[in-house]
Protein backbone atom coordinates (compact mmCIF):
# COMPACT_ATOMS: atom_id res chain seq x y z
CA UNK A 1 0.00 0.00 0.00
CA UNK A 2 2.81 2.05 1.14
CA UNK A 3 4.13 1.77 -2.65
CA UNK A 4 1.07 2.07 -4.42
CA UNK A 5 0.71 5.74 -2.58
CA UNK A 6 4.24 6.74 -3.12
CA UNK A 7 3.65 6.17 -6.88
CA UNK A 8 0.75 8.05 -7.37
CA UNK A 9 1.97 10.99 -5.52
CA UNK A 10 5.13 10.67 -7.73
CA UNK A 11 3.14 10.05 -11.29
CA UNK A 12 1.51 13.28 -9.58
CA UNK A 13 4.40 15.49 -9.03
CA UNK A 14 6.57 14.43 -12.04
CA UNK A 15 3.55 14.07 -14.66
CA UNK A 16 1.00 16.40 -15.35
CA UNK A 17 -0.32 19.28 -12.79
CA UNK A 18 -3.35 21.31 -13.13
CA UNK A 19 -3.13 24.68 -12.55
CA UNK A 20 -4.70 26.27 -10.32
CA UNK A 21 -5.93 30.15 -8.70
CA UNK A 22 -2.72 31.93 -6.82
CA UNK A 23 -2.95 31.20 -3.37
CA UNK A 24 -2.95 33.80 -0.65
CA UNK A 25 0.69 32.20 0.31
CA UNK A 26 2.82 29.62 -0.64
CA UNK A 27 1.90 26.41 0.57
CA UNK A 28 3.00 22.81 -0.09
CA UNK A 29 0.11 20.15 -0.66
CA UNK A 30 0.80 17.00 1.22
CA UNK A 31 2.56 14.99 -1.78
CA UNK A 32 5.56 17.47 -1.26
CA UNK A 33 6.15 16.77 2.00
CA UNK A 34 6.26 13.27 0.62
CA UNK A 35 8.58 13.40 -2.01
CA UNK A 36 10.59 16.56 -0.15
CA UNK A 37 13.02 14.47 1.65
CA UNK A 38 13.33 11.11 -0.68
CA UNK A 39 16.87 11.50 -1.90
CA UNK A 40 17.98 9.12 -5.00
CA UNK A 41 18.65 5.66 -4.41
CA UNK A 42 22.49 5.81 -4.65
CA UNK A 43 24.65 6.87 -1.97
CA UNK A 44 25.54 10.53 -2.87
CA UNK A 45 28.96 12.35 -1.86
CA UNK A 46 28.11 15.13 0.68
CA UNK A 47 31.90 16.35 0.75
CA UNK A 48 34.09 17.98 -1.72
CA UNK A 49 30.83 19.79 -2.99
CA UNK A 50 30.49 23.35 -3.01
CA UNK A 51 27.28 25.12 -3.26
CA UNK A 52 25.89 28.54 -4.39
CA UNK A 53 22.14 28.70 -3.53
CA UNK A 54 19.38 30.77 -4.99
CA UNK A 55 21.26 32.56 -7.88
CA UNK A 56 18.29 34.42 -9.77
CA UNK A 57 18.38 33.90 -13.30
CA UNK A 58 15.07 35.88 -14.02
CA UNK A 59 12.61 37.86 -12.80
CA UNK A 60 8.58 37.30 -13.47
CA UNK A 61 6.07 40.00 -12.47
CA UNK A 62 8.55 40.76 -9.74
CA UNK A 63 9.35 37.17 -8.79
CA UNK A 64 12.79 35.56 -8.82
CA UNK A 65 13.18 32.27 -10.92
CA UNK A 66 16.29 30.66 -8.92
CA UNK A 67 19.09 28.38 -9.47
CA UNK A 68 21.62 26.34 -7.30
CA UNK A 69 24.97 25.29 -8.54
CA UNK A 70 27.65 22.27 -7.77
CA UNK A 71 30.93 22.57 -8.28
CA UNK A 72 33.98 20.00 -6.97
CA UNK A 73 35.91 21.94 -4.19
CA UNK A 74 39.36 20.66 -6.27
CA UNK A 75 38.39 22.58 -9.27
CA UNK A 76 38.92 26.05 -9.54
CA UNK A 77 36.91 28.88 -11.96
CA UNK A 78 40.58 29.05 -14.20
CA UNK A 79 39.89 25.30 -15.28
CA UNK A 80 36.46 25.18 -16.86
CA UNK A 81 33.71 21.83 -16.31
CA UNK A 82 31.52 20.61 -18.21
CA UNK A 83 27.74 21.39 -16.88
CA UNK A 84 25.25 19.54 -16.51
CA UNK A 85 21.58 21.02 -16.23
CA UNK A 86 18.43 18.89 -14.64
CA UNK A 87 14.85 20.18 -15.56
CA UNK A 88 12.68 18.93 -13.25
CA UNK A 89 8.82 17.62 -14.08
CA UNK A 90 5.79 19.37 -13.63
CA UNK A 91 4.33 21.08 -10.65
CA UNK A 92 1.54 23.39 -9.95
CA UNK A 93 2.44 26.81 -8.68
CA UNK A 94 2.68 28.28 -5.49
CA UNK A 95 4.76 25.88 -3.67
CA UNK A 96 6.67 26.57 -0.32
CA UNK A 97 9.43 24.18 -1.24
CA UNK A 98 9.93 24.16 -5.14
CA UNK A 99 11.84 21.00 -6.82
CA UNK A 100 15.98 22.60 -6.49
CA UNK A 101 15.10 22.09 -2.59
CA UNK A 102 13.63 18.40 -2.91
CA UNK A 103 16.49 16.03 -1.44
CA UNK A 104 16.45 14.27 -4.88
CA UNK A 105 17.57 17.08 -6.75
CA UNK A 106 20.11 18.61 -4.13
CA UNK A 107 21.79 14.61 -4.80
CA UNK A 108 21.61 15.18 -8.56
CA UNK A 109 23.72 18.34 -7.83
CA UNK A 110 25.83 16.75 -5.48
CA UNK A 111 26.30 13.79 -7.85
CA UNK A 112 27.32 16.07 -10.56
CA UNK A 113 30.17 17.83 -9.29
CA UNK A 114 31.48 14.50 -7.41
CA UNK A 115 31.45 13.44 -11.03
CA UNK A 116 33.57 16.29 -12.67
CA UNK A 117 30.53 18.42 -13.38
CA UNK A 118 28.96 21.87 -12.34
CA UNK A 119 25.77 20.41 -11.49
CA UNK A 120 22.39 23.26 -12.25
CA UNK A 121 18.96 22.57 -10.16
CA UNK A 122 17.06 25.08 -11.09
CA UNK A 123 12.89 26.42 -10.77
CA UNK A 124 10.64 27.09 -13.54
CA UNK A 125 7.34 27.90 -14.00
CA UNK A 126 6.73 23.68 -14.93
CA UNK A 127 2.61 24.21 -15.49
CA UNK A 128 0.73 21.55 -17.08
CA UNK A 129 -1.18 24.02 -19.95
CA UNK A 130 0.80 26.45 -19.83
CA UNK A 131 4.23 24.91 -22.08
CA UNK A 132 5.35 28.62 -23.32
CA UNK A 133 6.01 29.63 -19.50
CA UNK A 134 8.09 26.78 -18.80
CA UNK A 135 10.04 27.04 -22.34
CA UNK A 136 10.69 30.85 -21.50
CA UNK A 137 12.17 29.65 -18.24
CA UNK A 138 14.66 26.96 -19.63
CA UNK A 139 15.68 29.22 -22.16
CA UNK A 140 16.77 31.65 -19.62
CA UNK A 141 18.37 28.92 -17.47
CA UNK A 142 20.63 27.97 -20.27
CA UNK A 143 20.96 31.98 -21.61
CA UNK A 144 22.05 32.70 -17.73
CA UNK A 145 24.39 29.71 -17.85
CA UNK A 146 26.07 30.95 -20.55
CA UNK A 147 26.29 34.15 -19.69
CA UNK A 148 27.90 33.83 -16.72
CA UNK A 149 29.48 30.86 -17.33
CA UNK A 150 33.13 32.74 -16.24
CA UNK A 151 31.91 33.39 -12.82
CA UNK A 152 31.02 29.38 -12.00
CA UNK A 153 33.99 27.77 -14.16
CA UNK A 154 31.72 26.60 -16.43
CA UNK A 155 32.34 25.39 -20.21
CA UNK A 156 29.86 26.74 -22.61
CA UNK A 157 31.10 24.20 -25.17
CA UNK A 158 29.98 21.10 -22.41
CA UNK A 159 26.81 22.07 -21.67
CA UNK A 160 24.41 19.05 -20.86
CA UNK A 161 20.64 18.25 -20.09
CA UNK A 162 18.86 15.96 -17.96
CA UNK A 163 15.05 16.00 -18.49
CA UNK A 164 12.86 14.23 -15.86
CA UNK A 165 9.24 13.53 -16.86
CA UNK A 166 7.29 16.46 -17.68
CA UNK A 167 10.35 18.35 -18.53
CA UNK A 168 10.68 15.57 -21.51
CA UNK A 169 8.40 17.95 -23.38
CA UNK A 170 11.64 19.89 -24.28
CA UNK A 171 13.46 16.99 -25.45
CA UNK A 172 12.35 17.50 -29.20
CA UNK A 173 12.66 21.22 -28.88
CA UNK A 174 16.29 21.20 -28.10
CA UNK A 175 17.50 18.41 -30.43
CA UNK A 176 15.74 20.75 -33.59
CA UNK A 177 16.88 23.87 -31.98
CA UNK A 178 19.74 26.39 -31.81
CA UNK A 179 21.09 25.99 -28.50
CA UNK A 180 24.67 24.19 -28.47
CA UNK A 181 24.45 21.53 -26.05
CA UNK A 182 26.86 18.58 -25.86
CA UNK A 183 24.28 15.65 -25.09
CA UNK A 184 20.78 14.84 -23.57
CA UNK A 185 19.40 12.12 -20.84
CA UNK A 186 15.69 11.65 -20.52
CA UNK A 187 14.39 9.95 -17.53
CA UNK A 188 10.96 8.63 -18.24
CA UNK A 189 10.21 11.60 -20.07
CA UNK A 190 6.58 12.59 -21.68
CA UNK A 191 8.27 13.56 -25.04
CA UNK A 192 4.98 13.18 -26.44
CA UNK A 193 3.87 11.58 -29.94
CA UNK A 194 5.00 13.41 -32.73
CA UNK A 195 5.26 12.89 -36.42
CA UNK A 196 8.60 11.38 -37.75
CA UNK A 197 9.46 14.58 -39.79
CA UNK A 198 9.59 16.58 -36.35
CA UNK A 199 13.33 14.91 -36.15
CA UNK A 200 14.75 15.34 -39.86
CA UNK A 201 15.85 18.36 -39.08
CA UNK A 202 17.37 17.32 -35.27
CA UNK A 203 21.09 17.69 -34.90
CA UNK A 204 22.88 14.75 -33.71
CA UNK A 205 23.16 15.32 -29.87
CA UNK A 206 24.34 11.96 -27.95
CA UNK A 207 20.87 10.90 -26.41
CA UNK A 208 20.18 8.84 -23.76
CA UNK A 209 16.59 7.86 -23.14
CA UNK A 210 16.01 6.09 -20.08
CA UNK A 211 12.29 4.05 -20.18
CA UNK A 212 10.53 2.83 -16.93
CA UNK A 213 8.55 -0.40 -18.35
CA UNK A 214 5.80 -0.18 -15.32
CA UNK A 215 5.13 3.56 -16.16
CA UNK A 216 2.55 4.98 -17.17
CA UNK A 217 1.32 3.10 -21.04
CA UNK A 218 0.74 6.46 -22.24
CA UNK A 219 4.50 7.43 -21.17
CA UNK A 220 6.08 4.56 -22.91
CA UNK A 221 4.11 4.71 -25.56
CA UNK A 222 5.69 8.67 -26.49
CA UNK A 223 8.82 7.57 -25.46
CA UNK A 224 8.63 4.53 -27.93
CA UNK A 225 7.56 6.76 -30.76
CA UNK A 226 10.57 8.85 -30.12
CA UNK A 227 12.79 6.22 -30.47
CA UNK A 228 11.76 5.30 -34.01
CA UNK A 229 11.62 8.94 -34.78
CA UNK A 230 15.59 9.37 -33.97
CA UNK A 231 16.28 6.11 -35.45
CA UNK A 232 14.23 7.01 -38.59
CA UNK A 233 17.00 9.86 -39.03
CA UNK A 234 19.77 8.18 -37.55
CA UNK A 235 20.12 9.79 -34.63
CA UNK A 236 22.90 8.85 -32.13
CA UNK A 237 20.01 7.73 -29.73
CA UNK A 238 20.84 4.97 -26.54
CA UNK A 239 18.06 3.45 -24.86
CA UNK A 240 17.81 1.99 -21.58
CA UNK A 241 14.61 -0.22 -20.62
CA UNK A 242 13.94 -1.17 -17.29
CA UNK A 243 11.23 -3.68 -17.23
CA UNK A 244 10.99 -3.42 -13.66
CA UNK A 245 11.21 0.13 -12.71
CA UNK A 246 8.34 2.55 -11.42
CA UNK A 247 7.85 6.36 -12.70
CA UNK A 248 10.54 7.59 -10.45
CA UNK A 249 12.62 4.59 -10.21
CA UNK A 250 16.00 6.92 -9.06
CA UNK A 251 14.37 7.73 -5.79
CA UNK A 252 11.40 4.94 -5.47
CA UNK A 253 12.83 1.52 -6.32
CA UNK A 254 15.91 1.33 -4.18
CA UNK A 255 17.25 -1.67 -6.06
CA UNK A 256 20.63 -2.26 -7.43
CA UNK A 257 19.52 -1.89 -11.45
CA UNK A 258 18.02 1.87 -10.21
CA UNK A 259 21.81 2.59 -9.11
CA UNK A 260 23.37 1.08 -11.87
CA UNK A 261 21.15 3.29 -14.21
CA UNK A 262 22.06 6.63 -12.54
CA UNK A 263 25.98 5.52 -12.32
CA UNK A 264 25.43 4.93 -15.87
CA UNK A 265 24.04 7.70 -16.69
CA UNK A 266 26.85 9.87 -14.96
CA UNK A 267 29.09 7.53 -17.38
CA UNK A 268 27.16 8.23 -20.50
CA UNK A 269 27.75 12.14 -20.00
CA UNK A 270 31.24 11.54 -18.88
CA UNK A 271 32.19 9.60 -22.34
CA UNK A 272 30.37 12.75 -24.37
CA UNK A 273 32.63 15.41 -22.69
Amino acid sequence: MKRSVLTLLLVTVFCSCEVYAQAAQRQDPPWVNQVLKHGLVLTVPQTGVAVVPDVTYREVNGEPLRMDIYRPTSSTKASPLPVIVFVHGGIPPNLLHNPKEWLAYKDFGRLAASSGFVGVTFNYRAYEGHESLAADDLAAALKFVRQQAVNYGIDTSRINVALFSWGGRFLRPLLRGQQLIRSLAVYYGLVGSGDATSLTQARPIPTLVVRAGLDRPEINAGIDQFVRDALSSNLPVQVVNYPTGHHGFDIMDNTERSRQIIQETIRFFQQNN
